[in-house]
């Protein structure tokens, strides 16, 4: 059950956090105050045990993850295997074991479902790098592949998002960052190579096919992305805008946004940001290198995490206005997550689930989608990030509650005859979102151009 996951994750974490005062605080007591040499040696302990622990929890590779994923300290001695083949040997013998292999990397997908990694885990946090033909191990982070590549001049085609997730998730799971309207002409990746847990065979997949096998909830448990072939483009210098999307010329700018395009609706009202080649915006300010010093974590906060709290501003919005290379485009709104603000969403049940509906609306009918999710925000609270590709659009929607969750789909239904829609598979989800009926994601996410055998 979800609040299982969310008390033992924030029992890990809280205790973790709290150690870090603690422990000092019980060595200076046991030098200072105590007497008897036996309390002495129990504090000495205690505070040294705790230290430890905040310590392994942080910085010890793998156990943070594990915290994550909802094993930890039972997955201590899950496989992590290094290279190619030793990954492949432990995924088909996990597989043939009941047939209950879990691959898991940095565990970002178990976090937002609210659940464990149950079965018989395999890890590919050690099964990062790039291979001989170019790929990229499935458990390399797309933060890595893209320091990487930026020493090239290079960036990848596409917009990823969440780039402390491994480039294999991102796949498993169809995230699909914030397309604009240059962005959502282009893939991520050329190919991948998975592993076809029905035979067991390695076999080279590509966009089309990868979208046709993991946007499938029979196919995708039969699949496991080994390596990846990344799509780039030159790492040119975009300019970034944000803006009040309080009429429909101001959703068709935003609509416009060439290379990432991401909506921020909470109780604050719509919030645009636009990054293109060019400047469209005849405005004046102090124009800001993106990211700099904590502006990553800042716009965050601003942006995404206040603005789902009752009576929030946007404030000066020029603010967020400024430059910066397409590689770094997401990095302004994606800073690390610290265990702190991972633990708030935990304690206070926020329930994160993405719709994936296929439909895209020209500027007047969203920007009545968007006046009404809103209205919804400001009655209900809880915040909704808005894209868009050629084909699909995407609510990211977080809410404290399922009832909630539960209005947000009939309002849709209801005032737009929104009536079919796909979720997430790498978030929150429900086995019902009625009145809308509960589709494929490779469908809901664009006409598939090829086939699978």
């Amino acid at each position: 059950m979800t609040w299982r996951y969310s008390a033992c994750f924030s029992t890990i974490w809280c205790i973790s956090l709290l150690a870090v005062p603690v422990a000092p605080i019980l060595l200076i007591i046991g030098v200072t105050d105590s007497e008897e040499t036996t309390a002495r040696v129990v504090l000495f302990v205690f505070a040294t045990l705790l230290a430890l622990f905040a310590l392994a929890t942080r910085f010890w590779p793998r156990v943070k993850h594990q915290i994550r994923a909802g094993a930890f300290p039972f997955s201590m001695f899950d496989p992590a295997p290094k290279k190619t083949g030793e990954f492949i040997a432990a995924c088909i013998k996990a597989n043939q074991n009941e047939g209950k292999l879990c691959v898991v990397s940095h565990a970002w997908s178990f976090y937002l479902a609210k659940r464990r990694a149950v079965g018989n885990r395999v890890w590919t946090l050690r099964f990062t790098g790039q291979k001989n033909d170019g790929s990229w191990r499935s458990g390399t982070t797309i933060a890595q592949i893209k320091k990487t590549l930026e020493n090239k001049n290079k960036t990848f085609a596409s917009s990823p998002t969440m780039e402390y997730a491994s480039i294999g998730s991102w796949i498993a799971t169809l995230s699909h960052g914030h397309p604009g309207t240059i962005t959502a002409l282009k893939e991520t990746v050329e190919w991948a190579i998975v592993l076809n847990l029905l035979n067991y065979n390695t076999e080279q997949r590509t966009p089309q096919e990868l979208l046709a096998i993991f946007g499938s909830s029979t196919l995708r448990t039969s699949y496991v992305v080994i390596s990846v072939k990344i799509a780039t483009v030159e790492n040119e210098m975009v300019e970034r805008f944000a803006f009040k999307v309080d009429s429909i010329n101001a959703v068709d700018k935003w609509i416009r946004g060439e290379y990432v395009r991401i909506m921020f609706i909470g109780t604050a009202g719509p919030l645009g940001i636009v990054w293109n080649k060019k400047s469209v915006f005849n405005r004046n300010g102090t124009k800001h290198m993106h990211p700099h010093c904590c502006g990553a974590f800042c716009f965050w906060l601003t942006v995404d995490c206040l603005p789902s709290l009752p009576c929030a501003s946007l404030g000066d919005l020029t603010r967020f206005d400024g430059f910066g290379t397409l590689s770094t485009a997401n990095s302004s709104i994606n800073p690390p997550f610290y265990p702190i603000f991972s633990i708030w969403g935990q304690i206070c049940c926020v329930y994160n689930l993405e719709l994936l509906i296929p439909i895209q609306p020209d500027a007047t009918k969203l920007y009545s989608i968007v006046t009404e999710i809103s209205n919804f925000h400001k009655n209900y609270t809880g915040r909704t990030e808005l894209r868009m590709n050629n084909d699909t659009l995407f609510l990211d929607i977080s809410m404290r509650s399922i009832a909630k969750l539960k209005l947000y789909f009939g309002m849709l239904f209801t005032k737009f005859k929104i009536d079919r829609a796909a979720q997430h598979p790498g978030k929150f989800t429900l086995d019902d979102l009625s009145p809308i009926k509960n589709i494929e994601a490779s469908v809901a996410m664009r006409p598939l151009s090829g086939s699978i055998a």
